[in-house]
């Protein structure tokens, strides 16, 4: 979607745009019968990072008591996931999967590629994908427009909006730093590995939030920060 010379931060607004605009229309925007991204869901994906990240970062599989504490961890944190307001969720919304039409207007400018994955859940995750990508770095004004941007033409809680923020980042990219490595290992596809770093930055953020505190206390005992890191990244 980013063209060269382009106005990054007017870009991202109109993605953001598009996100909230989704969120004022629930009744026609969750269609009938859409699975859940929340709760089991939620943490069923996450399982990435024990099941393939922490065995190879460490030389060894991950015992099964880890296994079911770091599950029983993300319970925890998932408790202070704010109920209700669920909108539809595109799920891997972000600068690649968006197209500028500049011939359109309003939020139809920004076409959208590969939501057929999409389901419903919290409203922060998709603003999550957009402005904590996986393989670029969004400049800082540009993300903090963006995260202004929703939570007032939302109306939503800010302090809830952030909380529930912090454990989709967290979530999200626990799932991306167990799938690069399955891409590698399993796949064949070590072109992702370079993006760790940025992952496990991102990742590292999103547990400062006090709402992650059991996650981040597993995160810092079995993956100390000399294990944050595979091969050349």
């Amino acid at each position: 979607m980013l063209e060269a010379g382009g106005d990054e931060g007017a870009l991202y607004e109109r993605a953001t745009d598009v996100l909230v605009t989704l969120h004022r229309a629930p009744d026609h925007g969750l269609l009938p019968d859409l699975g859940a991204y929340l709760g089991d869901a939620l943490i069923d994906a996450a399982m990435l990072l024990p099941e393939w990240y922490l065995p190879e970062a460490s030389g060894r599989a991950t015992p099964e008591d880890e296994t079911s504490a770091y599950r029983a961890a993300w319970q925890s944190c998932l408790c202070h996931l704010p109920v209700g307001g669920d909108t539809l969720l595109l799920r891997d919304y972000h600068k690649d999967n968006l197209l500028w039409l500049p011939g359109r207007p309003g939020v139809k400018a920004c076409g959208l590629l590969d939501f057929q994955d999409a389901l419903r859940g919290h409203p922060s995750y998709d603003l999550v994908s957009l402005i904590e990508d996986a393989r670029r770095d969004v400049a800082p004004k540009a993300y903090a427009q963006c995260l202004e941007r929703y939570v007032a033409m939302t109306g939503l809680d800010a302090r809830d909006f952030h909380t529930g923020f912090a454990l989709m980042a967290a979530q999200r990219h626990a799932r991306v730093i167990g799938l690069f490595v399955r891409l590698w290992r399993r796949d064949g596809k070590p072109e992702y590995l370079p993006h760790l770093p940025r992952v496990w930055r991102l990742f590292e953020r999103s547990l400062k939030h006090e709402a992650l505190g059991p996650l981040r206390q597993w995160v810092d005992r079995l993956l100390p920060p000399a294990l944050r890191r595979i091969g050349s990244t």
